[in-house]
């Protein structure tokens, strides 16, 4: 089944009693693993088995033990490995034949092949079923967004949380992680507030980067320095790929009205001088040149994040620096 249809059977009540929980989106597999085990009970005695504390004798032992006094187990296995068929199969019996006892399966793996094996074990004879999640849509990011700001009373309105999700790249885990830090202000949350709070020094590391990549003057030395205090490769080039896609999208928009407005452009307003910056680059060069920067951007993130046993960080320096020439 798929998430609207978990949604469904949550609101409408359920008898099942084991669930795989998996797919693109680390985030819904943790919600929805413990609005599940809400909805069973509030009181239920529940243990956590994190990857390599997976112990199958302790579980099998929680799970098939009666209970006297009505009380309810459920064991949350969460990994990224696969469990053996005759042991995952075994707990699944366990959980059918006792009904005070659960079994959640947060799998947290990429591995489609390994899912769809596990997910055998899961039928509808034995009480249990699986989950597959997609990463959510950008709306469903915001709404969650939100409804977490409101749940902590952080005054956040929804064009800073769009520029949130912008510069942690979309990435709803890191930004559920950054509102964290806007729990102690009282003050509306405004995007300086986000820029100042989110960035690490690396960061600010990368925007000077971008500065003078784009100003075409010398970047090696910023780059070893970054390099040297730890800034990630692949995060640098992440980060100047999304900046470029953001330029041609702001170039595309002053060609069709001939104005910029980043509200329009982005779903939120930016600060009027950081506006003007981006107008003045994006209309510095053309189109083609910034479209073939992010064609060779997004081919130099593929081979860092797929190529092994390489310098990274020299093939990062000349790339950009061969990069910038051509613009």
């Amino acid at each position: 089944m798929y998430k609207k249809d978990l949604d469904l059977i949550i609101k409408n009540g359920f008898k099942h009693k084991s669930f795989l929980l998996y797919g693109e989106s680390d985030y819904f597999i943790d919600f929805y693993s413990k609005k599940i085990s809400s909805k069973i009970s509030h009181e239920a005695q529940k243990i956590i088995y994190s990857y390599d504390e997976y112990d199958f004798k302790n579980i099998k032992e929680l799970l098939s033990q009666p209970s006297l006094f009505g009380d309810i187990n459920i064991a949350i296995v969460k990994t990224d490995k696969k469990i053996a068929k005759k042991e995952l199969d075994s707990i699944i019996e366990s959980c059918y034949k006792n009904e005070n006892s659960y079994f959640l399966y947060e799998l947290y793996s990429n591995d489609q092949k390994m899912a769809k094996d596990i997910s055998t074990s899961f039928t509808t004879s034995k009480s249990s079923d699986f989950v597959r999640f997609f990463k959510p849509t950008y709306m469903e990011m915001v709404s969650i967004l939100t409804e977490i700001s409101k749940e902590h009373k952080i005054d956040i309105n929804e064009s800073v949380i769009k520029h949130l999700l912008n510069i942690q790249n979309f990435d709803l885990s890191l930004c559920i992680n950054e509102l964290n830090k806007f729990k102690i202000f009282d003050e509306e949350i405004s995007i300086k507030l986000v820029d100042k709070l989110v960035y690490s020094l690396g960061s600010v590391g990368i925007d000077d980067v971008i500065k003078l990549f784009f100003e075409k003057k010398e970047i090696k030395p910023l780059l070893f320095s970054l390099l040297e205090e730890g800034e990630d490769e692949i995060r640098i080039v992440t980060y100047l790929a999304n900046f470029t896609q953001m330029l041609i999208l702001f170039r595309m928009y002053i060609k069709l009205y001939n104005m910029v407005d980043s509200a329009q452009i982005l779903g939120y307003k930016l600060p009027q001088n950081i506006e003007n910056e981006r107008k003045t680059i994006a209309t510095k060069y053309s189109e083609q040149s910034m479209l073939n920067l992010l064609s060779n951007l997004l081919d130099l993130e593929l081979t860092l994040k797929s190529v092994t046993d390489i310098d990274k960080s020299t093939i990062l320096i000349s790339s950009l620096i061969k990069f910038q020439a051509f613009l």
